[in-house]
């Protein structure tokens, strides 16, 4: 089997605007990442089934599970 890669990073987001965008909880930069068979196009449609997408009450869940 080949090893080939097909997610790789398209952008690399600011440690400011995820500082920002997090309330202070990040700091740290973000790498945005893309599938090469999306970033290659030719498609009618694409579907996007089980994303993550981040949702209010993550952060404080993750602070009361650790205990701190």
């Amino acid at each position: 089997m080949r090893n080939i890669r097909i997610i790789f990073e398209i952008h690399l987001v600011p440690e400011e605007l995820v500082l920002e965008a997090s309330e202070g909880r990040v700091k740290e930069k973000w790498p945005a990442q893309l599938n090469k068979l999306v970033w290659d196009g030719g498609h009618d449609l694409v579907l996007s089934i089980g994303q993550v997408v981040p949702h209010e009450g993550a952060f404080e869940y993750e602070y009361e599970s650790s205990g701190s």
